[in-house]
């Protein structure tokens, strides 16, 4: 309780800017008056004795201050000052105030701009939950640089890894959907049915086709992107179960992808529909040859598993496979890395060298027109 009176106390004074300066002159004075009469009677004259009374005081000055630091808020009192004062300045020289302000203006709106791109390609590139534990699975030859992966390896990695919850893999697709208005060209993917769980999002109608779906001879389905489900079918739930044409084939759609599947931080764009990778063709496909390598990989990390971790545990697979076969796989490694750093490249590093650069130049912005806005009433601050 009597720290709240105490806080009352002080937001009053500080409002109202009542300090008790009389009280505490009078305070003093009395202080001083007492301790120069004990000094008169030790023997000294009275102009020593009020001298040694001050002295032994202390500074009247400081006493006042820490008086009015207990009494009100500083803090806020110094800032009121500051403020007043700038302002003064600033309406002396409305010249110079108007161009630091400008220049100010723009270093932070430069800055921003520059900060909104950063975080949207670098920071919120993909809307899959926990997609900094995504990453990118590839081959690399000594010959041929970065490879994407043979189908046959996936396989073998998938069997024999134990640093990811899951893999998926894919390669393009593209073609011709016909019998529903016009002819409608589409790009996609050829997709293992553990793609959609590693990535970890869900259908928004419907569901995505499964394992026993991803075999040859299997009914042939497919899921389409929330872009072509409303453009070509007017967002009709009843496309579940439909029957649609593609590349002359009939092929049913069993599920629509959520409305902010993204892959890549790329629209829709070659994400109208994926279909069963191996559902899709027969067993004698290139994909069977362990010398191509028309997949791209895409995995997640388990909890507590690194990059390197997981990259050491695949070239040690790697290196069991080279020793299988030979031919196909001798100087083939593997390289993970995230799908963040897949989907940016280079990229990322320009966007981050801007940044730091705008940041540079808007702290030497600031501190050109702080020079201009306060050289004359601070000289003997530095900035």
């Amino acid at each position: 309780m009597r720290g709240l009176n105490r806080s009352f106390k002080r937001l009053f004074n500080f409002t109202t800017n009542r300090r008790g300066d009389k009280r505490l002159r009078e305070e003093i004075e009395s202080h001083i008056a007492a301790q120069t009469e004990e000094n008169i009677r030790a023997g000294m004259g009275p102009e020593e004795a009020r001298r040694h009374a001050r002295l032994k005081f202390g500074a009247i000055e400081t006493v006042r201050e820490d008086y009015h630091a207990e009494e009100g808020l500083p803090l806020f009192e110094g800032l009121l000052l500051d403020i007043r004062y700038a302002l003064r300045v600033l309406w002396k020289s409305p010249a110079f105030s108007l161009l630091a302000i400008m220049t100010i203006a723009l270093g932070v709106g430069a800055n921003t701009s520059i900060f909104t791109a950063v975080n949207g390609v670098l920071l919120k590139s993909f809307s899959f939950p926990e997609a900094n534990r995504l990453v990118v699975v590839n081959c690399v030859s000594k010959s041929q640089s970065d490879l994407w992966v043979s189908y046959p390896d996936y396989l073998d990695w998938r069997a024999a890894q134990r640093v990811f919850v899951d893999l998926g893999a894919r390669f393009p697709a593209g073609g011709i959907i016909i019998g529903v208005g016009e002819p409608q060209r589409v790009f996609g993917r050829y997709v293992t049915a553990s793609f959609f769980s590693t990535l970890g999002i869900q259908p928004q109608i419907g569901g995505f086709f499964s394992e026993d779906e991803d075999k040859v001879g299997a009914p042939r389905v497919m899921v389409i992107s929330d872009s072509l489900w409303r453009r070509v079918f007017n967002a009709d739930p009843a496309v579940i179960g439909r029957a649609i044409n593609y590349n002359g084939a009939s092929w049913t759609v069993v599920g629509v992808l959520p409305v902010n599947f993204d892959f890549y931080g790329r629209s829709n764009e070659n994400n109208d529909l994926f279909l069963p990778m191996i559902g899709s063709f027969g067993k004698e496909h290139f994909l069977y040859d362990r010398g191509n390598h028309p997949c791209q990989v895409i995995a997640r990390l388990r909890p507590g598993v690194s990059e390197h971790q997981a990259a050491v545990e695949m070239n040690t697979i790697a290196a069991r496979l080279t020793a299988q076969y030979p031919v196909s796989n001798t100087g083939v490694t593997v390289d993970v890395h995230s799908l963040l750093r897949d989907f940016v490249g280079e990229e990322s590093k320009a966007l981050l060298v801007t940044s730091a650069g705008a940041i540079l130049h808007k702290r030497l912005l600031l501190r050109r027109a702080v020079r201009y806005l306060f050289h004359s009433w601070l000289p003997d601050c530095h900035f």
